[in-house]
């Protein structure tokens, strides 16, 4: 168990893994009809997925979107996103979330490398586009992480590590006190 554990540990800690991206590193993100991400605990969804809005039936979806990232607000917070799409220009985008996966839980500075995948409001009428090209900037930026991996990773792992060792230290003053009665003399 002590092993499981002690492995378990070392590879959550691994720094160089090339699926641990630092979220603040990325300077832009490129979402695509038809592709779908990759995860560690989550299943592979779409890059692209429309959540709503007048247009959601009957218009027409982007095939592509690029955001790039404009940073934190002041409040240090979500990452602020812009994305640019081509799009009909009877339609518009209004609404995004950007959503990644934290790499060891949902709120994790670092994510999974291709897990990001846009949320995104699509509505009938002009909207903010020029030519065609429809800009919108995100409300927040969540990450995604199965809670129950979370727990485990961050509450019972270190818990279990803590119980292992108390053992090992009982077993080790258990093992050197029968030592100790051993050496007496029985008069």
């Amino acid at each position: 168990m002590l092993l499981l554990c002690i492995l378990t540990v070392s590879s959550l800690c691994r720094a160089d893994d090339p699926q641990r991206v630092l979220i603040d590193s990325i300077s832009a993100l490129s979402f695509a009809e038809g592709l779908y991400t990759k995860g560690r605990r989550e299943r592979p969804r779409p890059q692209l997925e429309c959540v709503g809005g007048s247009a959601e039936k009957g218009g027409e979806h982007p095939h592509l979107v690029r955001c790039v990232n404009r940073g934190r607000p002041s409040s240090g917070r979500d990452i602020q996103w812009e994305c640019e799409a081509l799009m009909d220009k009877n339609v518009y985008i209004d609404y995004i979330v950007v959503h990644c996966e934290g790499f060891s839980g949902p709120t994790d500075k670092f994510i999974v490398r291709d897990s990001c995948y846009l949320e995104y409001k699509l509505e009938f009428g002009q909207g903010r586009s020029a030519g065609g090209m429809t800009t919108v900037d995100s409300r927040e930026q969540r990450h995604k992480g199965n809670s129950e991996h979370f727990f485990m990773t961050r509450v019972l792992l270190p818990l279990g590590l803590v119980v292992a060792i108390a053992c090992l230290f009982n077993v080790r003053r258990f093992v050197s006190g029968s030592r100790q009665r051993a050496a007496v003399p029985v008069i």
